[in-house]
């Protein structure tokens, strides 16, 4: 039995996997800023790869920069 998970997404999975909506998942996926494939009759079903849902979440995060308390840095 292969205990390795899939790398496919449903919709629901990728909304987990980055924490946000499914709402959101679909519209990033329409407006191809989230690679997707339709599967199935109809091509209703959406899926995701992992890899894909991860670059979307590492594209879309800004990053923060902290400033350190350093010698050089104004003390209130």
């Amino acid at each position: 039995m292969n205990t390795e998970p899939s790398i496919w997404l449903d919709v629901r999975g990728a909304a987990a996997r980055a924490l946000v909506s499914p709402a959101t998942i679909l519209r990033e996926a329409r407006a191809r800023r989230l690679a997707a494939y339709k599967v199935g009759a109809g091509r209703k079903l959406w899926r995701f790869r992992r890899a894909d849902v991860d670059a979307w979440i590492t594209a879309a995060t800004t990053p923060v920069l902290v400033a350190s308390r350093g010698s050089d840095s104004p003390r209130a």
